[in-house]
């Protein structure tokens, strides 16, 4: 998008047009797709907010885009909500650019995670959130981190209220039931081979261990982080 920029053709004779980066064309179609599955903007901008909110803090200036984000809740029209919302993403996504490996969390096949911490990642679907956790054996300070990361977990559900409940599948669920119970989860048992197949394969192949399923619902989450701040 070109803003207060003069163009004239006469100064790009002979150059190619630039290419917009990859990582711009996604997001604007991914907005244009947040835009329609929405009903209005503020459904629109809590489940952009839910999505990029851990990834803000990377940025010294990430509270102001969020900030900048709730500003744009009243745009009825696609083009303007979809041009307003980019410009104020913009800085997270030329950050993206500049520090892939920033966002390179290793997760299950073909989901779609996103970095809370060095633990945890999670993926948003349309009442829940999965958590994924990465071995504890990468993982410095790993009681730490799992408290950390659901803090921050914590403040993501609480901005999204259609989060009903958050599930964590992993072979750390399996090992360690007791500690997953003492941060509020629910133990649901190992997961079935064809779960196990789909969403544990490629990366996952060498993986012998159970692989368990536990979850803990909206209101327990809040009650736990957010109620008794423990």
């Amino acid at each position: 998008m070109v803003n207060n920029f003069e163009f004239n053709p006469a100064d790009n004779i002979g150059e190619k047009e630039e290419k917009e980066p990859e990582v711009y064309t996604e997001a604007k179609l991914k907005l244009e797709e947040i835009f329609n599955d929405n009903e209005n903007g503020l459904d629109r901008i809590n489940y952009i907010k839910a999505h990029i909110q851990p990834l803000a803090k990377l940025l010294e200036n990430g509270e102001a885009m969020l900030r900048e984000l709730a500003d744009c809740v009243n745009i009825s029209d696609k083009d303007q909500f979809v041009n307003s919302v980019f410009l104020v993403l913009k800085p997270l996504l030329d950050y993206r650019i500049e520090n892939p490996e920033a966002f390179g969390v290793r997760q299950p096949r073909d989901e779609e995670f996103i970095a809370i911490n060095e633990l945890l990642s999670y993926g948003l679907g349309d009442s829940h959130i999965h958590i994924h956790m990465v071995p504890d054996k990468k993982v410095e300070n790993f009681i730490s981190a799992l408290k950390d990361g659901m803090r921050k977990l914590t403040e993501i559900v609480r901005n999204n209220e259609n989060i009903k409940e958050v599930t964590a599948t992993s072979w750390i669920v399996a090992e360690h039931p007791k500690l997953m119970e003492r941060f509020g989860f629910v133990i649901d048992g190992e997961v079935d081979d064809n779960f196990r197949r789909e969403h544990f394969a490629g990366d996952f192949d060498d993986e012998t261990r159970p692989i368990w399923k536990a979850h803990i619902s909206r209101e327990a989450l809040l009650e736990k982080y957010i109620k008794n701040k423990s």
